[in-house]
């Protein structure tokens, strides 16, 4: 970051989080923890009980613009991992067990979706973020450092993404991304 705009992401514990007005949702896989992100840029984490009561767990602080889009940041049940992205351009990597921030970047362009991809590379296994948002590219980034990798472009159709999903089959063991316009 350029300047004097210093962004320090922190956390605070409690009971009972404060009301505010949720702009993205995320239900992580467990189905017992539920993510909201709001207009003023804070992030809740809840619990949901087997009685599907739902209580706060922790309230992170993060991001100065409204929270735009959720989503997790690993494959694993035991380290489960959340990416966060607001509308100044901001992206927190945080630790949904203890609600740290582990990673922050600030991009010149806002996201509006981002879905996880892992892969595996012989026995190290890779995990990807694919962001799509107010700009005319698909970026490709890096899950635990938030690192550009590289972009997918369109030259003749510029802002040519408006939602993306990524497909599983499990009959051929292959994955396909599928793109609206």
């Amino acid at each position: 970051m350029t300047g004097n705009s210093l962004v320090l992401p922190i956390v605070l514990w409690g009971h009972n989080a404060p009301t505010h007005c949720i702009s993205s949702l995320l239900v992580m896989d467990d189905l017992a923890t539920i993510i909201t992100g709001c207009h003023d840029g804070q992030i809740c984490i809840w619990d949901m009980t087997p009685e599907l009561e739902i209580n706060p767990r922790a309230l992170l602080f993060g991001h100065t613009a409204s929270v735009t889009c959720l989503s997790k940041a690993s494959a694993g049940s035991d380290k489960q991992y959340l990416v966060s992205a607001s509308e100044s351009g901001e992206m927190c990597l945080w630790d949904v067990n203890d609600g740290r921030c582990i990673e922050f970047t600030k991009l010149a362009c806002a996201h509006t979706g981002i879905q996880f991809y892992q892969f595996t590379i012989g026995t190290q296994r890779e995990g990807r973020l694919l962001c799509h948002g107010h700009y005319p590219e698909i970026l490709v980034v890096d899950a635990t450092s938030l690192e550009v990798l590289y972009s997918l472009v369109s030259k003749i159709s510029p802002d040519w993404i408006s939602s993306m999903s990524i497909i599983r089959s499990h009959r051929t063991q292959g994955n396909r991304c599928c793109f609206g316009m």
